[in-house]
């Protein structure tokens, strides 16, 4: 009791300092017993030699994330507490100790940051420990994302998915990254895909890469690539295959692997007996199909493919 009686004896002598004689000149225009420095002229707060640490609460053992992202407990006590909040019209009742800098971004959870951009938004509590850099009218559902630039793109993995730049992109998958163009989508078994450029690309493959093009996608197989073109497609586990350029050109052989076309139009590459290192160059409407039964025999129509027996 004693010691805070003196506590209290010595807030009183400060207040009083503080309104009687204002602050010393010697110390720089701090108040005694505060380490800021006032600069009333530049309307600048100051802090030499400290560190300024901001907490929701004083329990400082790191992230309270479980190890299942749904049991992400939410905000109680510290919900709307321990933020550095940089501009207007931000939305931070749900947010904890998070930045935000830029104009009109909300968010809900743990430890995400804004720098700079207009109204991005981490949309859930279990949206935690994501980043924006600029860009607008983002959002995020997952975490350890990021979002660099862009409009209108999306987040919504469960982990560490990227899009930079472009418009209205979406990395729905885990480690997916999406970067510039428009509309393009890496999402269902994409893990891991990449999509740079282009738009209305679709990744749904493992480890797999489209570089620009129009409408391309590369679905169930491992490690292809799509290098531009329009509508060319990689499918039904067609592992480590390509396309390169040309347009309605599709590998989809379910055990081949290392297979390859290279511009041209209307090319397949299909059957379960493809087995390996084929390779289609150019050409037009070109059936290299291995037919095995009725249910998988394929022919080429222009643009679209189909079963060639009806029955």
């Amino acid at each position: 009791m004693e010691e805070e009686i003196r506590f209290l004896k010595k807030e009183v002598e400060t207040l009083k300092t503080s309104k009687e004689g204002g602050r010393d000149p010697d110390e720089g225009g701090r108040d005694p017993g505060l380490p800021f420095q006032v600069d009333e002229k530049d309307k600048t707060v100051l802090l030499v030699g400290w560190n300024l640490k901001i907490l929701a609460d004083l329990d400082d053992k790191g992230p309270r994330w479980p190890k299942n992202p749904a049991d992400m407990p939410k905000c109680k006590e510290d919900c709307g507490k321990g933020n550095l909040i940089v501009g207007k019209r931000h939305k931070y009742s749900g947010a904890v100790e998070s930045f935000f800098s830029g104009i009109g971004h909300s968010a809900e959870g743990y430890g995400n940051g804004f720098l700079g951009g207009v109204y991005n938004k981490a949309a859930t509590v279990e949206n935690s420990f994501n980043a924006f850099a600029g860009g607008e009218t983002n959002s995020a559902s997952g975490k350890n994302g990021f979002i660099g630039g862009g409009r209108h793109s999306k987040l919504t993995s469960k982990y560490s998915a990227t899009v930079i730049g472009g418009r209205t992109n979406t990395a729905s998958v885990d480690y997916s990254v999406v970067v510039g163009g428009e509309d393009n989508l890496a999402n269902e078994g994409g893990i891991a895909g990449v999509i740079v450029g282009g738009s209305n690309n679709r990744m749904q493959s493992y480890n797999s890469v489209i570089l620009g093009g129009d409408h391309n996608v590369i679905k169930h197989g491992a490690s292809g690539v799509v290098m531009g073109g329009f509508n060319n497609t990689l499918r039904n586990g067609a592992n480590k295959a390509f396309i390169v350029g040309g347009d309605n050109n599709m590998i989809m052989c379910p055990i081949c692997q290392s297979n390859g076309i290279v511009g041209g139009e209307g090319n397949l590459l299909d059957g379960w007996a493809l087995d390996r290192a084929n390779l289609v160059i150019g050409g037009n409407m070109t059936n290299a199909t291995w037919k095995t039964s009725p249910k998988r025999e394929f022919e080429i129509v222009p643009i679209t493919w189909k079963t060639a027996s009806a029955e």
